[in-house]
């Protein structure tokens, strides 16, 4: 993709011409890339209260569960120049040998075309290439901790097809970025479950330091589970079984001709792969799926995951995952004379401070996973006109992250309950500042008798104590200016 017009899908009626990357959709809940070769990655952060995962328009990203650093399923590797590192969907035609992906990453091919729609709670991308159209849906479930695919497969060629399609990820099981990866791979286990068509993955050491969990010496307290739709053909579970020896994710051996060992067990650098075969008359549409799911133990991930063997219990889950962020958003519009500005402000913004800010905690650029007293307070005031509810409970949280004499943790990691001590000033008054327009814009004072502890006293206080005190302690701060 040399030039900006080849890699460019024909504009759909309705839609703004496109720019030099993309526009917006007709009604501003997508946005539309059509040039994948963008300044930067351009990432969508998709999650639900626990769940989530982060896909740029190269089709990289990772998944997570309770806290993006924490608690990281799949591993990903942050290059904002290649952009090359995560989950990816392989095709290989079976009688030309043809290889590609359906997202750019992470073989790069030019494809005759290319859109990536990143809409309100799932990624989309539609690529042509070889006489093969394909359309692969990203999205987690609305309230399970799942992450769904959905595709399709249309051949256009004009002629029979053989394909067989491989989906791949590598796992991470803990902290991310994994330190002492040749360390850690001594404790992640796999295995395919050939009945159930799917590989199970955990971890038997959490790199995660707190008087609950230990330190070096506890499990990951998460199974996962990796399947599709289709028929398996063949599995494989050991990186380099899939790449070669010294192979990379543009060209892996397994998908040029070499065999699957279908090496599973532990001591490997750990990965699922699964190839499944297609057939395509000419004209013929394929739709299937897969499912990445965790839970607490193997069992239940593969029970989850399970749920959603079929396309219909997929499709269902996904139009299910779009009402909930429309019905989210859907109270208290904007209306101005520039639709990108509605855009923006009535469903982009406030996604983002949602999915991203408040459940995710992260970004593409950094995976935190943690509260900060400061910005999450900030960011929950996106629900005082839509769910006031949930900003009050974010109060709450944060008042139970306060210590008596008014002080506060700066950020603090869900899971480990970690956290840093601040002697910053503004991050005392934002509990007073957000409560107060809390107030402001429910009338609702009972907030103030909402009762939590401290963390260095577990008797509850009312929050207008908590907000009290550390008025109180910034005041003594103040110097004869």
């Amino acid at each position: 993709m040399h030039t900006q017009t080849q890699s460019l899908a024909p504009t759909r009626g309705g839609e703004r011409p496109a720019g030099q990357y993309g526009h917006f959709s007709p009604d501003g809940r997508e946005y539309i890339i059509t040039n994948p070769r963008t300044p930067r990655p351009w990432s969508n952060i998709i999650a639900n209260e626990r769940f989530g995962l982060a896909v740029a328009q190269s089709g990289s990203g990772f998944t997570w569960i309770d806290n993006s650093q924490l608690a990281v399923i799949t591993r990903w590797n942050q290059d904002l120049n290649q952009d090359t590192s995560g989950k990816f969907l392989y095709v290989r035609d079976l009688d030309s040998g043809e290889v590609w992906s359906l997202s750019p990453a992470p073989m790069w091919r030019e494809f005759d075309q290319y859109r990536c729609r990143h809409g309100l709670g799932y990624t989309t991308f539609e690529t042509s290439l070889h006489g093969i159209d394909a359309e692969w849906t990203l999205f987690c479930h609305a309230t399970e901790p799942i992450e769904l695919w959905r595709v399709r497969l249309v051949n256009n060629s004009g002629r029979p097809r053989r394909l067989a399609v491989v989906g791949y990820l590598e796992w991470c099981c803990g902290v991310s970025p994994s330190p002492r990866r040749e360390f850690h791979k001594l404790f992640i286990h796999t295995a395919f479950d050939a009945q159930r068509q799917c590989v199970v993955a955990n971890n038997r050491m959490w790199d995660v330091s707190s008087s609950d969990y230990g330190h070096w010496n506890t499990t990951f307290p998460y199974s996962s589970a990796f399947g599709g739709t289709l028929p398996v053909d063949a599995a494989e579970g050991d990186q380099l079984g899939f790449l070669g020896r010294y192979g990379h994710l543009r060209e892996p051996a397994a998908l040029n001709g070499a065999e699957w060992a279908g090496k599973f067990g532990q001591h490997e650098d750990a990965i699922a792969a699964l190839r499944s075969i297609v057939t395509l008359k000419a004209g013929e549409a394929r739709d299937f799926g897969y499912g990445l799911a965790v839970s607490d133990s193997d069992p239940n991930a593969v029970s989850l995951l399970g749920a959603f063997r079929d396309t219909h219990a997929i499709d269902k889950a996904l139009d299910e995952a779009k009402a909930a962020w429309v019905k989210r958003l859907a109270d208290h519009n904007v209306e101005t004379p520039d639709a990108s500005v509605n855009h923006l402000t009535n469903d982009w913004l406030r996604y983002q401070a949602i999915s991203g800010r408040i459940w995710g905690r992260c970004g593409y650029y950094q995976q935190s996973g943690a509260f900060g007293f400061r910005d999450q307070l900030q960011d929950s005031q996106v629900w005082l006109t839509i769910d006031p509810q949930r900003c009050r409970n974010q109060i709450n949280l944060h008042a139970q992250h306060q210590f008596a004499d008014g002080s506060v943790y700066h950020w603090w990691h869900p899971l480990s309950e970690q956290g840093l001590i601040t002697r910053m000033t503004d991050d005392l008054l934002w509990l007073g500042f957000v409560t107060a327009n809390y107030i402001k814009e429910t009338g609702d004072v009972s907030v103030l008798d909402d009762r939590q502890p401290f963390l260095d006293d577990e008797k509850a206080t009312p929050i207008i104590d908590h907000v009290t005190r550390a008025f109180e302690r910034v005041f003594k701060r103040t110097s004869p200016r």
